[in-house]
């Protein structure tokens, strides 16, 4: 069941998106503590023991575009931590043993069964490569459907390719990831279609995006989870997030003082989905 941290509020169904002064918000986000780029809604100190935990180990990253974004945070926040995380792109496999982040461009956006096949491959290939984490991670546009049931089956399919994996490479932990979410679209149509009950553009698909994500989380609680999502939706405030609510439960959404296209991250939202990621990969090796 999804989780909402802030419902305080007399109105339930209204929007918890704060669309004014986006700019001087987020700005805020990152300027909270100084000239920190934590961004304050982060645990600093407990983001340094892990990011000094992440700069001991080898951790594959499966991604497409809004990996990018994630690891551009991470870069910016291990320099500013002065932690020295390594992060090497590859294609085939790493040519070397040291620590670090290797990440390659994984399968076909829009076609996540084939991120899902790349990704076993490459973990089971006659040389088994050395790793101590691996994640993959979706992107937005592998779930931009508005049938539940896709959500379902591709939660699926992930889930026996987890299994696999977890019986043919024991040595590597693998940490599932939530799907990338997007920012409500608004229109002039947009009060309308709120006062007639059929959502802003866009929110049946991340209707879709969140029961995959309430799938990963309760079928994964307990051990380390990539949350991108819950990092995406944080609204830079105490519990605060981005979303909406559908037949009494919350679902989350990219906020917009996370993104500048909707989709991708910008440097607010980075911030926030590499700090979600240091921690989820570093935490991999001492949880279940």
């Amino acid at each position: 069941m999804l989780h909402m941290t802030d419902m305080g509020m007399t109105d339930m169904k209204r929007r918890q998106v704060v669309v004014a002064g986006l700019t001087t918000v987020a700005a805020a986000g990152l300027s909270a503590c100084g000239d920190s780029a934590v961004p304050a809604n982060v645990d600093s100190s407990a983001l340094v023991a892990a990011a000094r935990r992440l700069a001991g180990i080898r951790v594959l990253f499966a991604h497409q575009s809004v990996g990018g974004n994630v690891l551009h945070g991470v870069e910016a926040l291990a320099q500013e931590l002065q932690i020295p995380i390594r992060i090497v792109d590859f294609k085939g496999l790493p040519r070397d043993r040291g620590p670090g982040i290797f990440h390659f461009r994984v399968g076909e956006n829009g076609k996540p069964e084939t991120k899902v096949d790349a990704f076993v491959e490459l973990l089971t290939r006659s040389e088994r490569p050395l790793f101590d984490v691996a994640v993959l991670k979706f992107c937005y546009v592998d779930l931009d459907v508005t049938d539940a049931g896709r959500a379902k089956s591709l939660f699926k399919y992930f889930a026996n390719a987890h299994q696999k994996l977890q019986l043919t490479r024991p040595d590597v932990r693998q940490v599932p990831a939530t799907m990338p979410l997007m920012a409500e679209i608004n229109t002039w149509k947009t009060p309308i279609r709120r006062l007639i009950g059929m959502g802003a553009y866009g929110d049946a698909e991340n209707i879709v995006r969140n029961v995959y994500n309430a799938e990963v989380r309760t079928t994964f609680r307990g051990t380390s989870i990539f949350d991108i999502a819950n990092a995406e939706s944080m609204e830079g405030g105490p519990g605060r997030q981005s979303g909406f609510m559908q037949n009494g439960q919350f679902m989350q959404t990219l906020s917009p003082l996370n993104t500048g296209d909707g989709g991708h991250l910008n440097e607010l939202g980075s911030r926030l989905a590499a700090a979600e990621f240091i921690r989820a990969a570093a935490n991999a090796l001492t949880l279940p």
